[in-house]
């Protein structure tokens, strides 16, 4: 009897036997995966990215009626003008960009706003680090230049409307001028048309203190809180991303790897794993494949032929010792017919009175449709290579024989 440690020992390496096959695609896929995220991180075009801050400032500036606007200012649609035509045609300039080289240039911009802020971070991605750094301040200028430029024709428009306004008053006033130098001092027409002229005089001086207040207005559209430091490493392919994608993706194609062989390549393939897998012992193991609908005696000095003569041998010591003893083989997907008939054979080159019977009522012995009611084929001791049918309760083969059994 064998001691207990070295069954233990022999289960542990039949396990790890058994499981080594499924980690191995694992580990490939894991190992290729990390060499096509190390190539991809390698070759891919890397990406740099320089972030500016700029602080927009409200202008309150004045209307030509004289009220004055809330200042709120809307940030979202402030970012959305960092990316306008003439802000990315601004900053192509004073990148000296050709008109080619700033296509797509806009793509490149990212604009954030920070909660409760009047702040735009305006980040810019370029293929070098000087790249990104320069377009990221270039785009913060053009930006701050462009709406200092939109505040500046808004201011102009408001001292040009003012100035509008006083030209027609100053001409109301002159007509109320020379029509009251008509009229004489004292008389009540006299008295009205002065009331006017002090009128239309206060009116331009209101409107001169409005224009006066406009002209003197310092336009501040924002100004540069933050600089854009020099990128110290690529923000695109992101290493971490990239190897755990490689990783995620090769484990997942292992995986799938050991699913399919799992579902269609785990086959019993050698009698020793047959054994091991059912617990039971092989008595014979064919060196050809059996072929469905086919049925073929083979020869008795052939590999396969002396394997039935072992199975017969085997079949005969143990069948009980009866008046009739019956031999059953059953068939997995139709290989009972060619076994039963081989076998048959073989019990006729024994002198054996052989009876093959086909109790499959569907099919005939080679594994065909046949006849409802079971159909079979018998040999004979002097020629066991002889077929002929059998009905549904076989037929005797007419030969004498020193022995009977049925299989």
């Amino acid at each position: 009897m064998r001691d207990k440690s070295v069954l233990g020992r022999d289960r542990g390496s039949d396990y790890f036997r058994g499981l080594w096959p499924h980690w191995l695609p694992i580990v490939g896929g894991l190992v290729i995966g990390l060499a096509v995220a190390l190539a991809y991180l390698h070759w891919a075009p890397h990406r740099y990215e320089a972030q500016t801050s700029v602080l927009v400032k409200a202008m309150d500036d004045r209307t030509p009626t004289g009220a004055k606007p809330s200042g709120s200012i809307n940030l979202d649609t402030e970012s959305q003008l960092v990316k306008a035509t003439a802000t990315v045609a601004a900053a192509a300039d004073k990148l000296h960009l050709s008109a080619d080289a700033a296509r797509g240039l806009g793509n490149r911009v990212r604009v954030s706003v920070p909660v409760n802020s009047d702040i735009l971070n305006i980040t810019y991605r370029g293929v070098r680090p000087r790249a990104a750094q320069q377009g990221s301040l270039a785009f913060a200028q053009a930006y701050l230049d462009q709406r200092r430029a939109t505040i500046q024709a808004s201011l102009d428009a408001q001292d040009k409307a003012i100035q509008g306004r006083i030209d027609a008053v100053n001409a109301q006033l002159q007509a109320v001028v020379q029509a009251r130098n008509a009229l004489r001092p004292g008389t009540p027409e006299r008295a009205l048309s002065d009331a006017q002229v002090t009128t239309l005089n206060n009116q331009i001086a209101a409107l001169a203190s409005d224009q006066n207040q406009i002209r003197t207005t310092i336009v501040s559209p924002g100004q540069i809180v933050t600089e854009p430091g020099l990128p110290g490493s690529a923000s695109s392919p992101n290493r971490l991303v990239v190897l755990t994608a490689g990783i995620a993706l090769g484990l997942l194609a292992g995986g799938a790897v050991v699913a399919l062989r799992r579902r269609f390549g785990e086959r019993i393939r050698t009698s020793e794993q047959l054994s091991k897998s059912t617990g039971l012992p092989v008595l014979a193991a064919l060196s050809d494949s059996l072929h469905p609908g086919e049925v073929t005696i083979l020869p008795p000095l052939s590999t396969d032929g002396r394997g039935y003569a072992r199975l017969r041998n085997l079949v005969m010591t143990g069948l009980q010792p009866t008046g009739r003893p019956v031999a059953l083989v059953a068939g997995v997907r139709q290989g009972g017919g060619p076994v039963a008939a081989n076998l048959a054979a073989a019990l006729a080159r024994a002198g054996e009175d052989v009876v093959l019977v086909c109790a499959d009522v569907f099919r005939d012995v080679r594994g065909s449709p046949g006849r409802p009611g079971g159909s079979g084929a018998c040999g004979s001791p002097g020629r066991p290579d002889r077929r002929e049918p059998c009905g549904a309760a076989g037929r005797r083969n007419p030969e004498p024989s020193r022995s009977r059994r049925r299989t």
